[in-house]
């Protein structure tokens, strides 16, 4: 039977008379047929081309009505036979997607969280387009296979293999996407990492950045050229008669399946598995970064402390003054920079005289250094706070700390303004010398102008004018 003959009209059969119709052993009147132009198909079918019904038993309708209503009439549209070979291979094929999809989203959380600021020339989305293009194909394979299954148990074909066969075109261009992204992000990845190590090992306006950005757009230029070629167009008009092909009805399960569906399977598999066996990219480059810091830090000779000996020991707390007094001292090989002083490793705070005076057996015999000019008897005393806030209770006891280690200390005011003046000064910082000798002079001439005003007569003002 030719492919055309399959939907050939054949005449109505004769009835009990010449207004009257047999089908099926239903009687149905001719004259309302015709008035609805409904024709008999060599299928078994009754249509008139909006409204199908069966024309066989025990699915053919008893009688019709003058409007054209059927009586007992089944549509040609409905699920008659089981489930085929083709649906039961289509739902393990879901399956098998669905868990696909399970472990492309796991791999998605996994690559696509940020643990560094984001880069301009790196956007997130970069590295997060493949698992996007795989949650695609993973969703539109279980759509089609699921709607796959209606494909057998169907007596006249529609909804079902067309569902299918636009899904199964959607995961062949999904995949292509896919492999596209893969192989992109992976030449992306390989750029970051050398870039990290080194900023100038790539020009960014040489031939090769320029292939970079024009290749993505040229292939998805054809790739979209290609899914308006394939998409738009007259599914229910589709030629289902390849042996091969998922188009076809009745063509081979198992050529169907293992053709269509298995390639696209195992590449999701081996992203999944590849996603699996490689970590973030940003932990990844703070794995790098830290392996070139212990690297260099080799190379010049530093030895970083065990993490367990800030918790012993607590935080170093030192200030500017100390850091730049201990570089000096390591840049002179522990020696002072001040000649008067004979301690090659003396604290900068300390000094002879105050080494020699009156408390200094007794600060010998506790083993505490005292800083010049403090006197222990004369600290302030405190009164620990009662209340319940422990931010005043901090605040506080760094106060007293502050009290007890600077009793002698100047305004608050004044000392912040020249700390500021201090930190804006263009060249290197002063040394220990020209700071302790400044420090001397500015007390010399306070005292000196101290001395001069209280010796002085006091003025007498006889006008405005005077003062």
């Amino acid at each position: 039977m030719a492919d055309s003959d399959i939907w050939g009209v054949i005449p109505f059969p004769s009835g009990a008379n010449e207004t009257d119709t047999e089908i099926a052993g239903g009687h149905l009147d001719l004259d309302t047929l015709r008035e609805f132009e409904y024709h008999l198909f060599q299928n078994d079918t009754l249509s008139n081309g909006t409204d199908c019904i069966l024309a066989f038993q025990p699915y053919a309708a008893a009688y019709v009505y003058p409007n054209g209503t059927f009586v007992n009439s089944t549509s040609c549209y409905r699920s008659l036979y089981p489930v085929g070979a083709r649906g039961k291979t289509g739902v393990a094929f879901a399956a098998l997607y669905a868990f696909a999809l399970v472990l492309i989203i796991v791999n998605l959380r996994k690559h696509g969280r940020l643990f560094l600021p984001k880069e301009k020339r790196y956007f997130p989305i970069g590295r997060r387009w493949q698992w996007y293009w795989g949650s695609i194909v993973c969703a539109a394979a279980i759509i089609g296979l699921f709607t796959g299954i209606d494909v057998d148990r169907y007596y006249v074909m529609q909804i079902p293999i067309i569902l299918q066969s636009f899904f199964w075109y959607l995961l062949q261009m999904a995949s292509i996407a896919l492999v596209w992204e893969a192989v992109r992000h992976w030449g992306s990845w390989s750029e970051r990492q050398i870039l990290d190590g080194d900023i100038y090992a790539f020009k960014d306006d040489d031939r090769r950045s320029k292939f970079e950005f024009w290749f993505p757009l040229f292939f998805y230029l054809w790739w979209w050229l290609s899914f308006f070629m394939v998409i738009p167009r007259s599914w229910a008009l589709c030629a289902f008669d390849f042996d091969v092909s998922p188009l076809n009805v009745n063509g081979n399960v198992i050529a169907i399946y293992v053709g269509g569906y298995l390639p696209t399977l195992l590449i999701l598999a081996i992203q999944a598995a590849h996603g699996f066996g490689t970590p973030n990219e940003d932990r990844e480059l703070l794995r790098q970064r830290r392996a070139r810091g212990e690297e260099l830090d080799r190379e010049l000779g530093i030895v970083h402390k065990p993490s367990w000996w800030r918790r012993l020991n607590g935080p170093a707390s030192m200030n500017m003054r100390d850091i730049i007094a201990r570089n000096v001292n390591e840049v002179n090989g522990g020696k002072t920079t001040d000649p008067d002083r004979k301690k090659p490793d003396g604290d900068p705070f300390t000094d002879d005289a105050a080494a020699n005076g009156p408390d200094s057996s007794a600060s010998s015999s506790s083993g505490t250094v005292t800083a010049p000019g403090f006197d222990a008897r004369a600290r302030p005393m405190f009164s620990p706070y009662s209340g319940k806030s422990e931010q005043r209770r901090t605040e506080r006891t760094l106060h007293h700390a502050a009290s007890l280690l600077f009793p002698n200390s100047e305004d608050a005011t004044t000392a912040r303004e020249s700390r500021i003046a201090e930190l804006q000064m263009d060249g290197p910082p002063p040394s220990y010398t020209e700071t302790t000798d400044q420090v001397s002079r500015t007390q010399s001439t306070s005292s000196d102008s101290t001395l001069a005003l209280s010796n002085a007569k006091p003025q007498r003002v006889k006008s405005m004018l005077d003062i």
